[in-house]
């Protein structure tokens, strides 16, 4: 199954895009998407591995089940000081 995922900050500039689309077989988890945005995403990979996902407008953990008509965005983490 096909998911667009949305990028920003740090994600969006280094695909080169607002966001990408990953393959992965209907019924993964939030940890089979990550894993296969980052096999499928090289240059986003760090990120994907770091970086948290949000499933329709809210962060989930690993184990949340996605859906075909959720939205997913992958927000990288920032420091500041």
């Amino acid at each position: 199954m096909r998911h667009d995922i949305l990028l920003f900050g740090p994600a969006a500039t280094t695909a080169g895009a607002p966001s990408v689309a990953v393959n992965a077989p209907p019924g993964s988890t939030c940890d089979t998407l990550r894993a296969a945005l980052a096999e499928q995403h090289g240059a986003i990979a760090a990120i994907a591995r770091s970086g948290r996902l949000a499933v329709n407008g809210a962060y989930v953990d690993g184990s949340t089940v996605i859906n075909e008509s959720d939205e997913l965005a992958l927000v990288a983490l920032v420091s500041g000081g």
